[in-house]
């Protein structure tokens, strides 16, 4: 890697963080006013401060290896293609992780995984956390190597 793709990496990074500090409190917010009639007992883990890092990491190396070894995305319209896939993949990742621990939603009173029961355990678990990582590594690599 050369300093032009650190600087947009370490600038991934720290947008990653803008973004996660910006929805955090809304999440909070949210979450408290939703599940604990307004009480402040929702709280963040270390988990929730190291997902937004590995998400931007991630997406930008991602990028950078699909580029050096298929010579993909290129345009414009590739880069958004790239970024669709990164979230269903993402979600896909959540949806599995969700199924691997189902025994332990079962436990806390879950019965079937629709969209709604879905929502509240990305909501109450950190994974909500790696999107803002995802966002600005994606935004990072686009403006790195994009029109190179």
């Amino acid at each position: 890697m050369n300093v032009k793709e650190y600087g947009f990496l370490v600038s991934s990074v720290i947008l990653a963080y803008a973004l996660f500090f910006f929805v955090a409190p809304l999440v909070s917010a949210y979450v408290n006013d939703a599940f604990y009639n307004g009480q402040a007992l929702y709280r963040l883990t270390w988990s929730h401060y190291f997902f937004p890092i590995v998400g931007a990491i991630a997406t930008f190396l991602i990028v950078r290896w699909f580029r050096d070894e298929i010579n993909w995305p290129n345009e414009a319209m590739e880069y958004v293609v790239f970024l669709a896939g990164a979230l269903v993949v993402t979600f896909l990742a959540f949806v599995l992780g969700v199924q691997a621990y189902y025994y332990t939603f079962v436990l806390y009173g879950s019965r079937a995984m629709t969209l709604g029961v879905l929502w509240n355990y990305f909501l109450f678990t950190p994974f909500w956390a790696v999107l803002p990582g995802v966002l600005a590594g994606w935004l990072g690599a686009f403006l790195a190597y994009y029109k190179q």
